[in-house]
């Protein structure tokens, strides 16, 4: 299978001990998709098609595996083992045992439908954000009246949003990037 180097789905892997089960990538074969979760956050990568090589099975891939395969691109499945191929040679990693969890018991059913509401932030910013304010969490806080109804769209009437921690003195703002594809529209002042 092809994987796309950019997308780091072992960051979304459980590192607690008593959570082996949340420890690897899941490649999910039947519905062509990559999943890792650590409880607190779930990564979901669908896979096209071309990207699966016939000969993959159904399995969980070790954090390190993923890694490695991050660097070539490419990762060999099958539900005993791991495969990453590479100019280097081969290497082999034993495919997890676990029981995974059904991650489609915990999707709401509103998140197949098209969404009403989107905002978009600059991730690393974000990070950079909560890293400054030295907090393990932020929160994004808004207006009530910063949403105005107008037909069938909604006007995003900020032009900064509030960043909180759990300490009052600590806090700061981000801008958004883009607020929806043509339901919500910015404003400007």
């Amino acid at each position: 299978m092809r994987v796309d180097k950019k997308c780091k789905m072992h960051l979304s892997c459980s590192k607690e001990i008593y959570r082996k089960n949340l420890q690897g990538i899941k490649f999910d074969r039947k519905n062509k998709r990559l999943i890792a979760t650590n409880s607190h956050i779930l990564s979901i990568i669908i896979l096209n098609d071309s990207d699966i090589d016939k000969y993959d099975g159904e399995c969980i891939i070790p954090p390190e595996a993923y890694k490695e395969s991050l660097r070539t691109g490419a990762i060999k499945c099958s539900s005993k083992n791991v495969r990453i191929e590479s100019k280097k040679g081969k290497q082999e990693f034993e495919a997890m045992k676990e029981d995974y969890p059904c991650i489609d018991a915990v999707i709401p059913k509103w998140f197949k439908q098209k969404s009403s509401l989107k905002i978009t932030i600059n991730a690393k910013l974000l990070h950079d954000l909560q890293q400054s304010l030295g907090a393990d969490s932020v929160t994004l806080e808004f207006r009530k009246e910063c949403f105005e109804k107008h037909s069938d769209n909604y006007l995003f009437t900020e032009k900064q949003i509030k960043v909180t921690t759990k300490d009052p003195n600590k806090f700061g703002l981000i801008m958004p990037i883009i607020a929806n594809n043509k339901t919500i529209k910015i404003k400007r002042l």
